[in-house]
């Protein structure tokens, strides 16, 4: 994706999990993947919170603070879609897939990338990450791969 010219900020540690990925409502092969970032420099915190608290603007849709095994931020506006072969591995715990059951952060999360999505579908890849563009390639690789099934 980043020879198509897309963002991605990278992961430097492998210890944790880099993403939170959430079904499509519409696409079930479809995820979205959601960057998460460990809670470590106040100044960042700042400048989040600043988002956070910006009120009813889409910008309020760009974090979340919340809790997987640790405390993390979810970066919403950084968000891009992904299918299975794509992933390289998932996240355990003890040899589980790790699940987040916080089901009002959940709802939390889910609404803001709603936004997130909105705003991308009235201004296509508006974001660095290019959203619109990734979607319809893993849309096409899923046409491609049900074709080949069928």
């Amino acid at each position: 994706m980043k020879n198509i010219g897309c963002k991605f900020k990278q992961n430097k540690q492998e210890a944790r999990p880099t993403f939170c990925c959430i079904q499509d409502k519409y696409v079930p092969e479809l995820f979205w993947a959601i960057p998460t970032s460990k809670i470590t420099k106040e100044k960042n915190m700042e400048r989040i919170k600043r988002y956070i608290n910006s009120g009813k603007k889409i910008e309020n849709c760009f974090y979340h603070i919340g809790h997987t095994n640790m405390p993390c931020v979810f970066c919403i506006s950084s968000c891009f879609p992904i299918i299975e072969k794509y992933i390289e591995r998932p996240y355990t715990v003890n040899g589980k897939h790790f699940v987040i059951h916080d089901k009002e952060q959940n709802k939390i999360v889910k609404y803001k990338l709603r936004r997130i999505l909105q705003a991308e579908s009235k201004y296509p890849n508006r974001f660095e990450q290019k959203i619109t563009l990734i979607e319809e390639i893993m849309k096409q690789e899923l046409n491609c791969e049900n074709n080949v099934k069928n």
